[in-house]
């Protein structure tokens, strides 16, 4: 979090307001760290960042849910360095991967899923993002990758501004529903028992911190009150409604209460559904 200023024109520094500065994901010693791509070798190290997107040439004669297809996106290695025989070898890995993920569903062999996929990742990026109704995840703006060597990992998480139920459409603002579950890999990964059971018991890991959670939020309000009042002053939001928001609220202090109560409500409702 850090107050932005910008120099105007004679050379005076210009309050901006209240932003969230945010580094994307990438490949460092700090960050994903992964063997260093070696173009003369074949087998590589790789990020890919799925999106979904809309087939333009289609859209006329089939309705958009109809034509959602995934582009996979190389941010590691660089593509202008990247050789042919390396990307080929990225496609076929990617290809397997779902592969083997769709085909468990049938042939009932998930340890073929196992061998191939680091789960304790795809865990934690479901909670997370389930949690948080995160309307991007599983869908857009999700990150995969692979270690030379090493198996499938998901994430990091990315992309939450239109999650927590600040969202107007598709029901996202609701505490109560499933919306990770509805991504594709994950139709298939919750299909399997040792899966689930993972993942019931990785969320119970954080519900009991609900309170540890709720007293941050706490902490962080409090922190952050002179300097939304700052940049309230700048930009007049309270009591706006902005995209993609879904309630509006006189004061701070409103918008705080109403996202604890979010969360309390969702974390509970989470609970239930799992049975647990």
């Amino acid at each position: 979090l850090c107050e932005v200023f910008l120099t105007n024109a004679d050379g005076e520094l210009e309050y901006q307001g209240l932003y969230t500065m945010i580094e994307k994901p990438k490949v460092s010693k700090e960050r994903l760290d992964l063997t260093p791509y070696n173009p003369k070798y074949t087998e590589t190290s790789f990020v890919v960042q799925m999106n979904k997107r809309i087939d333009d040439a289609r859209i006329d004669h089939l309705k958009p849910d109809d034509v959602d297809v995934y582009s996979a996106n190389l941010e590691y290695p660089d593509v202008e360095k990247i050789t042919d025989s390396s990307l080929q070898y990225i496609q076929k890995e990617i290809l397997q991967f779902e592969k083997t993920l769709y085909d468990a569903e049938y042939s009932d062999n998930w340890e073929k899923v196992n061998q191939r996929t680091d789960l304790d990742s795809f865990v934690d990026y479901y909670i997370i993002n389930e949690f948080f109704q995160n309307y991007d995840a599983g869908i857009r703006s999700t990150y995969l990758y692979k270690n030379l060597g090493g198996k499938f990992s998901i994430g990091p998480v990315w992309d939450f501004d239109i999650a927590f139920g600040n969202v107007n459409y598709n029901d996202n603002d609701k505490p109560e529903g499933l919306w990770i579950a509805g991504a594709s890999w994950y139709q298939r990964l919750l299909a399997d028992p040792y899966f689930l059971e993972k993942v019931k018991a990785r969320f119970m890991f954080y519900y009991e911190k609900k309170d540890e959670l709720l007293k941050f939020i706490d902490d962080t309000a409090t922190y952050l009150k002179p300097y939304v009042d700052k940049n309230e002053e700048r930009w007049h939001t309270m009591n706006q409604l902005l995209w993609a928001n879904c309630e509006v609220f006189e004061t701070y202090e409103e918008y705080v209460a109403s996202l604890k109560n979010w969360l309390t409500v969702r974390l509970d409702w989470m609970k239930t559904n799992y049975g647990l």
